[in-house]
């Protein structure tokens, strides 16, 4: 039980918010994106997924860079960082799962 408490506490707090879950997700799937791709994916609007995406760059999860020759003129990558704590968040959830499938 205190194991699962200790999982539960050491969940990475940016990557808890199923929007930014979604996002990061999305981009490790899917590879560069622009914001627009992104909000059509989820089924959301654009706003809030450049609300997410302000909160994910100041983080070091991603990074947003100026097409200059497209209609789409930001584009959106998963930083090295990012996919260090994706990958370790993943691994944390596998774990909690683990834990409380020997629990029961």
């Amino acid at each position: 039980m205190n194991e699962i408490r200790e999982h539960l506490k050491n969940l990475d707090k940016v990557l808890f918010n199923k929007f930014r879950f979604a996002i990061v997700t999305y981009l490790y799937i899917f590879g560069a994106k622009s914001p627009s791709e992104i909000a059509e994916f989820l089924e959301t609007k654009i706003q809030n997924v450049e609300t997410h995406l302000r909160i994910l760059e100041k983080e070091g999860y991603v990074k947003q860079y100026e097409r200059i020759f497209s209609r789409k003129k930001k584009i959106i990558i998963l930083t090295s960082y990012g996919l260090k704590k994706y990958l370790d968040y993943i691994k944390m959830l596998q774990k909690l799962i683990s834990e409380i499938s020997d629990e029961g």
